[in-house]
């Protein structure tokens, strides 16, 4: 006995000890409050250390959710995409001391609260200061010189027309004109140049004296100093750039103007040529030469990029035909439970499945995130769910867009967002509301006393023969057979 009495002692001392120190914890994250909350003076872009998360509030506030874990922002730290450049425009203090910044990433994926040190005036913690691009010195070979857009028009590919800042280097600075061919035929002289962060890749800034509302930055590789640009290139007056896998097997040939890089005018440097020009989806392995003379062929030997380990498709409501939302305007039907536990572990199954992994570097297109969401069975799909009055309705939720994603080299995941409408549907409670179907045949005059059952209903509401088939009267008909067989 007073072995079991010093077991039960040292139990219930332990547990009163655990429930102490629970209660500690609570208490300690309860007492963490906010001090300030203020916009930044000046927006600044910063890049994240991948040490800290990414939360819907100030991490140790109580309810303090994640949005973009730890590996999320590793990736994003190392990432070659603009897209994932940050912007910080909120600082807040705890009583602890703790410095939190508000950021969101320039492709909006992620917008929440981080870890950013001690201090207000340095970053620490989960940010560091970053510089988007790197302003450099215009080649000798580029001054004194008229280009042309080499192939105008409307693809946002960073070459088919100007834009008011490098791309996705500052948040929200988009293109100067969206069709490139209003300025086809405009002689351009370049006046700036630099080098994207991430990408690595040169831009340059040009000068329209026709047009001077459209002077803006362009990849240097979209421009040519002849009119119909790099596409009309003679193989004699150029350098043609033949990809191949390690096997020898043709990928992508282009031909590229010669545009000379050394004083004496003979040799060009290739390096911007090859990575403007690179294959969707592949890397550089090896290049046969850095330099090219005129009509020379340099051979680039390229592999295939990994592919994404996993899928994340977020799924939001947009308006319906009326104009309408139903849950509400940019819904998450998933964390609202619209799915069933069935529907989400189908769709967790294609998410993971290996034929639907995306090639990093590519871009992850509407039709084929469509796709996986259409093997999940989640094209379209009726939901029932109570209305506001806490009657339940059926609703039918019919997939109709999906933003494209351009996928990182670096990524394990793609993540997306796909756009859902919600229309409530016909089933037979909406179609009668609150009335029976006593109170309708008794509306029209019917004597329902002596009806026995359903078979005499249905009998009587055949013999009305009250518009044939298709009627609405057959579909209630339909409904109230289909239903009971």
């Amino acid at each position: 006995m007073n072995v079991n009495l010093k077991k039960s002692l040292l139990l219930g001392t332990a547990a009163l000890g655990f429930m102490v120190t629970a209660g500690s914890i609570n208490t300690q994250a309860s007492s963490v409050k906010v001090l300030s909350n203020r916009h930044l003076s000046t927006n600044v872009t910063v890049n994240t250390t991948g040490k800290n998360a990414i939360y819907t509030k100030a991490g140790t506030l109580k309810g303090a959710k994640v949005l973009a874990s730890v590996n999320t922002t590793k990736r994003i730290k190392n990432s070659d995409s603009g897209q994932d450049n940050v912007l910080a425009y909120r600082v807040a203090v705890t009583n602890r001391g703790s410095v939190y910044y508000k950021v969101v990433t320039f492709d909006k994926a992620y917008r929440g609260w981080i870890y950013g040190g001690k201090s207000t005036s340095s970053f620490g913690g989960g940010l560091t200061s970053y510089t988007t691009f790197e302003n450099g010195s215009v080649a000798s070979t580029d001054t004194d010189k008229k280009f042309y857009i080499a192939n105008p028009g409307t693809s946002n590919d960073n070459k088919s027309t100007t834009y008011k800042a490098p791309a996705w280097t500052q948040m929200g600075k988009g293109r100067t004109v969206v069709d490139g061919s209003a300025i086809a035929n405009d002689e351009l002289t370049i006046t700036k140049s630099g080098t994207r962060t991430r990408e690595g890749d040169t831009w340059v800034y040009v000068n329209d004296a026709t047009n001077p509302n459209y002077s803006g930055w362009i990849l240097r590789s979209g421009l040519s100093t002849t009119k119909g640009g790099s596409d009309t290139t003679e193989v004699t007056d150029g350098v043609t750039i033949k990809y191949v896998t390690s096997a020898g097997s043709d990928v992508a040939s282009k031909t590229v103007s010669f545009v000379p890089s050394t004083s004496n005018n003979e040799l060009m440097n290739v390096s911007d040529a090859v990575n403007a020009n690179l294959p969707e989806g592949y890397s550089v392995t090896n290049t046969s030469s850095a330099t090219a003379k005129k009509g020379d062929t340099i051979t680039v030997v390229v592999a295939q990029n990994k592919k994404t380990t996993s899928l994340a498709i977020h799924l939001k409501e947009s308006a319906n035909s009326n104009g309408d939302y139903v849950f509400g305007k940019g819904a998450d039907l998933w964390s609202k439970d619209i799915l069933t536990g069935d529907q989400k572990d189908a769709l967790k199954k294609q998410l993971t499945a290996e034929s639907n992994q995306v090639v990093t570097g590519t871009t992850w297109t509407s039709d084929q995130i469509q796709t996986v969401l259409t093997k999940a069975n989640l094209g379209t799909f009726k939901v029932k769910k109570a209305d506001s009055n806490g009657k339940e309705q059926t609703y039918t939720v019919s997939f109709t867009s999906a933003d494209p994603v351009k996928v990182a080299k670096d990524a394990t995941q793609a993540e997306a967002t796909a756009y859902y409408t919600v229309t409530k549907g016909s089933s037979l409670d909406n179609i009668l509301g609150d009335s029976t179907l006593s109170d309708i045949l008794g509306s029209l005059g019917i004597d329902v006393s002596g009806l026995g059952g359903l078979s005499d209903i249905l009998d009587l509401l055949n013999g009305l023969n009250l518009g044939g088939s298709g009627s609405d009267l057959s579909s209630i008909i339909d409904i109230i057979t289909g239903g009971l067989s």
